[in-house]
């Protein structure tokens, strides 16, 4: 990534003050060719011409040659463990002050900007009260606008606009989650296939199947994880809540998903147990507890999404679209999550001293001590 953009500034400051090259190349005493080649890249102007450009822009220096440090995907994800880590260790708000320093100092690193709102959605609940989660809520919206209208990578726009939408529904403002979505849902064609094809035309199987299975994992994913926010929906239909319920633990099963990424799993049977709850049926309620349980205290760590037989290249993909394959937040601090995901939970007040829940809840407590 290129971090100075002095041919972009210059010429869009020069066009401004509706000057040709000639114009500008007569004012600084040197010649058009000269003027050209700097706003073509080819080469910058004199350190001593800097101020004089400067001030006849009436622009600082930092901001004629468009200084933009960045940083590359390895050090941003190194960047985003650290405040991982410092999230367990240090105050909450010392590390926001952190952040919020990144963020200045790369302050045209989109990607950066980017990661360090998911950083702070994965956070936000540490903070000393609502009204201090509200405002961090309220930086990540903010951040993801930023990127939305400064940003030129198309799939990043669209991931910013989708977590500012989560940040809405967070903040229960629905209206302004439609604005988001609404009509970039439409369902499109799958490429893979087509993609697939044509490597296999070249002779490159590999590279086919590589393409099929990421295909798979993908849309896989996105259905197990759309599957328990049907199934709320259909709380007022028993049977088909029921039915989704099993279809969804049949693929879970069928596609040994608690291996593949358990944070999934585990986040499908908490919102089933929620939903039997609502329903009124405690013992369908536990028996989802039972498996949440066991996935946080034998399967859910170390938290790492990956292949396995059947997906087995799936992980050249990872590597490919530089996918984060650990886990968003620190061990200690999900493992206070899946605690607070039973004991913090409104909708099991009502079993909270059954024994069996009682017995998951400390099994999760003796588990996080390991931790």
């Amino acid at each position: 990534m290129k971090e100075i953009n002095l041919a972009r500034i210059l010429t869009q400051k020069r066009k401004e003050k509706g000057l040709t090259q000639d114009d500008l190349a007569s004012y600084v005493g040197v010649s058009k060719a000269s003027v050209s080649k700097w706003e073509t890249g080819q080469s910058f102007p004199d350190i001593l011409l800097l101020p004089i450009l400067a001030t006849y822009f009436n622009i600082t220096i930092d901001e004629l040659i468009g200084y933009s440090p960045q940083l590359d995907h390895n050090s941003i994800e190194r960047l985003y463990t650290e405040f991982t880590e410092k999230f367990v260790t240090e105050p909450f708000d010392n590390v926001i002050s952190e952040i919020e320093q990144s963020i200045r100092k790369y302050y045209a690193c989109m990607l950066l900007i980017y990661k360090m709102a998911i950083l702070l959605t994965n956070h936000f609940m540490l903070a000393s009260s609502p009204e201090h989660q509200s405002e961090v809520l309220k930086k990540i919206e903010a951040l993801c606008e930023r990127i939305k209208l400064e940003s030129d990578d198309l799939k990043l726009v669209n991931s910013a606009n989708s977590l500012q939408a989560a940040i809405y529904l967070i903040q229960q403002e629905p209206l302004k989650v439609i604005e988001n979505l609404e009509g970039i849902l439409n369902p499109t064609s799958s490429d893979e296939p087509i993609l697939a094809s044509a490597y296999q035309l070249l002779g490159k199987t590999d590279k086919a199947i590589e393409i099929l299975q990421a295909g798979q994992y993908n849309y896989l994913m996105k259905l197990i994880g759309i599957l328990p926010s049907y199934a709320l929906a259909c709380i007022g239909d028993p049977m088909r809540f029921n039915e989704v319920v099993e279809r969804s633990l049949g693929l879970i099963a069928i596609f040994e998903i608690a291996a593949l990424n358990p944070g999934i799993a585990v986040q499908t049977h908490l919102a089933f147990a929620q939903g039997y709850m609502q329903m009124g049926n405690k013992e369908y309620a536990l028996d989802q507890l039972e498996k949440y349980t066991e996935l946080c205290t034998h399967k859910l760590f170390p938290i790492r999404i990956k292949g396995d037989a059947y997906f087995n290249q799936i992980e050249a993909w990872f590597e490919e679209i530089e996918v984060r394959t650990q886990a968003p937040r620190s061990e200690k601090v999900i493992g206070m999550s899946m605690i607070q995901g039973l004991e913090a939970n409104p909708f099991f007040a009502a079993i909270s001293e059954e024994p069996r829940f009682k017995s998951y809840l400390e099994q999760l407590k003796n588990f996080y001590r390991t931790l």
